[in-house]
């Protein structure tokens, strides 16, 4: 897999694991005092422009292959995809619902949520009440309904305020439904304005976009959007963890108290 070159304007707004990956690789060497969060904001930067001058390499404040090459890292070197990370982003359940819950409670009224978007921590688990179920477990993107791993998400349509958190990768925005969250990837994408797809995400999805590098965001059409959210949400990763009927027993008092408001 190509080793993606990252950059300030690209990752600001929108958190990436390569962002994470390359984070702990600077804190390991003492240039990030902080958890990485993610997201390349001012001490992000900071850090990679110290690192660079101590190895005399010029990539203007990118991470590029001579960074990387400092970093340790190569091109036939494992590092974050879907399916892998090096933070506590992806906490993974260790338990699972037995069906017959499920369906002893399918004859009982539906239990409405009070605060669609709440995140409840119990049992050493985090859940996310909405108003269809509860989640837990899985990827921080599934949980949260964010498979653009957006941090900051109010104006694309995610529950005002409401926030998903991790140990050390911070917190995401919650959004209401899965096509909310995808459709978020796309304005995002649109703000960048008129720059090429490789200078937008730069290197986001680095293999298989499904759209050329040289094609300018703002002339995609509705389908290639689609294809390009689409291998965001592959890259970000989109792992399943637990979904709970908002009346399953089985859920920690903490979480059945947070559904109910009371």
């Amino acid at each position: 897999m190509s080793l993606p070159v990252l950059d300030q304007e690209s990752y600001e707004l929108v958190c990436s694991e390569w962002v994470a990956y390359a984070g702990d690789l600077l804190r390991q060497q003492g240039y990030l005092q902080t958890d990485p969060t993610g997201i390349y904001d001012a001490e992000f930067a900071a850090a990679v422009q110290a690192f660079q001058a101590a190895y005399g390499i010029y990539e203007g404040n990118e991470i590029g292959p001579q960074t990387w090459a400092a970093l340790g890292v190569s091109e036939g070197d494992a590092v974050p995809g879907a399916s892998q990370s090096t933070s506590a982003e992806y906490e993974h359940a260790s338990y699972y619902r037995d069906e017959d819950t499920i369906h002893q409670a399918s004859d009982t009224s539906p239990t409405t949520a009070a605060d669609p978007g709440l995140e409840v921590f119990a049992g050493g688990k985090r859940y996310i009440i909405f108003t269809d179920e509860v989640r837990a477990g899985g990827t921080i993107s599934w949980r949260a309904r964010n498979p653009g791993n957006i941090r900051s998400g109010d104006r694309y349509g995610a529950y005002p305020g409401k926030k998903a958190n991790t140990k050390s990768a911070g917190s995401f925005a919650v959004f209401p439904d899965e096509a909310t969250g995808f459709e978020a990837i796309k304005k995002v994408l649109h703000g960048y304005g008129h720059i090429t797809v490789a200078k937008a995400m730069n290197k986001y999805a680095p293999a298989q976009m499904g759209v050329a590098v040289d094609a300018y965001v703002d002339a995609l059409d509705d389908a290639q959007m689609d294809v390009f959210a689409t291998a965001i949400k592959r890259v970000e990763g989109w792992t399943e963890g637990t979904a709970f009927r908002l009346d399953d027993p089985s859920l920690p008092a903490e979480v059945q108290t947070g559904i109910r408001g009371y």
